[in-house]
């Protein structure tokens, strides 16, 4: 995967090995057009050294909520030996708007749209080895997600127990967000509580001193008056509601 937004009529870029298709677009302020037609290409590689983002396009306009990311494998990864870290800023808070962890070289997210303007960018083996790729910004239109979508901690991200940070992204008109938080497989919240701000500090254990996956949901309270957390009135769906951002998993070790 490979784009760029340029202003003239040729490009040079790193693009990955093996067979492609070419597809150009004319865009201006408020969007692109539609694509041409296919041109097949079949560079001979290697890989490019960083993951570049080939969607969305940089500097696009994306019809939301959905946002499709996809970038190019690095040399060496054969689908199971490398994690990818997707970061996406929300310009506007300068906070995350989007932060997963995975082995794919894709995902999709859900985003306050709206005409939000977000930066993301990909970072290849995170640690001290790690190949941080090119950000490109893009723009979101139409309407908002419904569901805050879990951005703290990352999407299968392992972090320290005790006192951690759980944080989501903001869904427009919100009065009261609930967060539920359980270890992985389990029924009953070991954290869950109500609160009107984008962020809550809560204590969680590595359970027996092992490494513990927790999954971590949310929701947004629509109702002007507020709403009770053991009640669905005024509430929005659940972040995990089928066509929603989906569930946040992550693990604490000791």
């Amino acid at each position: 995967m490979a784009a760029r937004l340029v202003s003239t009529t040729t490009v040079t870029l790193p693009v990955p090995q093996g067979f492609a298709n070419v597809i150009v677009a004319a865009c201006t302020g408020d969007g692109c057009g539609p694509y041409s037609g296919a041109r097949g290409i079949n560079p001979a590689g290697p890989n490019p050294s960083s993951p570049n983002l080939g969607t969305p396009l940089a500097a696009s306009v994306v019809n939301g909520p959905g946002v499709e990311f996809s970038w190019n494998r690095i040399p060496g990864d054969d689908g199971t030996n490398t994690w990818y870290r997707l970061y996406v800023q929300d310009l506007s808070r300068q906070a995350a708007a989007l932060d997963v962890y995975t082995r794919d070289n894709f995902y999709a997210a859900y985003f306050k749209a709206e005409g939000a303007r977000y930066d993301a960018l990909v970072v290849a083996n995170p640690g001290a080895s790690q190949v941080v790729g090119p950000p490109i910004g893009f723009n979101v239109r139409g309407l908002s997600a419904s569901a805050p979508t879990m951005v703290s901690p990352p999407h299968q991200s392992q972090v320290q127990a005790g006192n951690l940070q759980l944080g989501w992204s903001p869904v427009p008109g919100a009065t009261l967000y609930q967060y539920w938080v359980a270890v992985l497989g389990q029924g009953t919240p070991a954290v869950t509580g109500v609160t009107p701000g984008l962020v809550v500090q809560v204590p969680l254990p590595a359970v027996a001193g092992q490494p513990t996956t927790y999954s971590g949901i949310t929701r947004a309270c629509m109702s002007p008056t507020g709403c009770s957390p053991t009640s669905d009135t005024g509430w929005g769906p659940w972040s995990n509601a089928p066509g929603g951002p989906g569930v946040t998993n992550f693990t604490v070790v000791p």
